[in-house]
């Protein structure tokens, strides 16, 4: 077997890690914008630890809520437009795999000009390839699709019904903070989606 691996995310893993937020954000940023799905991460208590780490070490936050699963594109610009108008320079996802690429992908519009749909490949004859985003910080609440250290992101376009990725070397995220008390709240059955999740991304990358 022959083969070359490369993954430049410095991973940072341990029970309790998400009280490092703040100082590891603070290696890369002043002004975060943090990317979150729907509100289990407010109910359990997550979004405010992560908000105290990052205040603590003098980071501001700005917040863009409301990922869908299959994030849209729609969101990715919202996202991207927020991230402009409030000057953010590093971008926390915290969440699942849809937070964590629409982050990627929101990281990397905020210096395009145009319309971060063209980053998706869908067909077109020259789809942009990004080469620069703002860093990306992933905190995952889930364990299921390894976002959190790849360089890929896939988004949905709910105008055309078309669902696709783009891959750049500039959207590895800088940091994976990985705390696996955050998934100790995920229901049953979500834990065995992300269970079947985890085994196709394997047996799919093995066979492709």
């Amino acid at each position: 077997m022959n083969f070359e691996f490369f993954n430049p995310t410095h991973l940072v893993f341990g029970a309790g890690t998400i009280s490092r937020l703040g100082e590891l954000a603070r290696q890369h940023g002043k002004k975060a914008l943090v990317v979150t799905g729907g509100s289990s991460v407010k109910r359990n208590g997550t979004f405010n630890r992560a908000v105290a780490s990052l205040k603590e070490a003098g980071v501001l936050v700005t917040e863009c809520s409301g990922v869908e699963p299959n994030p849209r594109i729609t969101t990715v610009r919202r996202g991207a437009q927020i991230a402009r108008e409030e000057n953010c320079d590093v971008v926390i996802a915290l969440g699942g795999g849809s937070v964590m690429d629409a982050s990627k992908v929101m990281a990397a519009a905020f210096y395009y000009d145009g319309d971060p749909w063209d980053m998706i490949y869908h067909g077109q004859p020259n789809p942009v390839v990004p080469t620069r985003a703002l860093p990306v910080i992933t905190v995952p609440t889930l364990a299921a699709t390894g976002s959190e250290m790849n360089m890929g992101a896939v988004i949905s376009n709910e105008e055309t019904s078309q669902k696709s990725f783009v891959q750049a070397p500039c959207l590895y995220p800088k940091i994976a903070l990985v705390d696996p008390e955050l998934t100790m709240t995920v229901p049953k059955d979500q834990t065995a989606y992300g269970v079947c999740d985890l085994i196709t991304h394997v047996t799919e990358a093995y066979f492709n």
